[in-house]
């Protein structure tokens, strides 16, 4: 109980079976003043609902929950976390892998994908991809959230 003054998760709690139960779990090992930083794709994308199935990170049936920055920022709000600051991450290889997806009409993206990304493509799709970052637009979300400070140790 309270060991810890962060805990850092990329890609992993789309991939758990109950989030709300690991949100738990860390809110209980942090440090009153610990965060909790984590990065998970942005169910609320644009892509996301432009290409439907043919959006990359959904990749079912590996990630078991889909998060837009309302759902996430609830889920962390209802374990306790407070100060919760979510950004949107460039992530131009979506743009290209889901592009491929579609255009091979192939959602099986895991197999479809070319495990190679294309110099330019990620040239032409860094720049969208970063402006959708800066309105929380983008495939990708961070969430930076914290125990409160004033949390007695137990």
């Amino acid at each position: 109980d309270g060991s810890f003054s962060a805990v850092a998760m990329w890609h992993v709690l789309e991939h758990m079976h109950h989030p709300n139960h690991i949100l738990k779990e860390i809110y209980r090992v942090l440090k009153p003043g610990g965060y909790l930083i984590l990065e998970v794709p942005n169910y609320g994308s644009p892509l996301a609902a432009l290409f439907g199935r043919y959006w990359f990170p959904l990749e079912i049936p590996r990630h078991l929950y889909h998060f837009t920055p309302k759902t996430l920022q609830k889920l962390l709000q209802s374990a306790g976390l407070t100060s919760v600051h979510l950004s949107g991450v460039p992530s131009p290889e979506v743009i290209s892998w889901t592009l491929h997806a579609f255009r091979t009409r192939n959602a099986d993206q895991l197999d479809a994908t070319p495990t190679s990304l294309n110099p330019m493509a990620m040239a032409l799709f860094f720049p969208i991809s970063w402006a959708m970052s800066k309105f929380n637009k983008s495939d990708h979300m961070a969430a930076v959230a914290m125990k409160p400070q004033n949390v007695s140790g137990k």
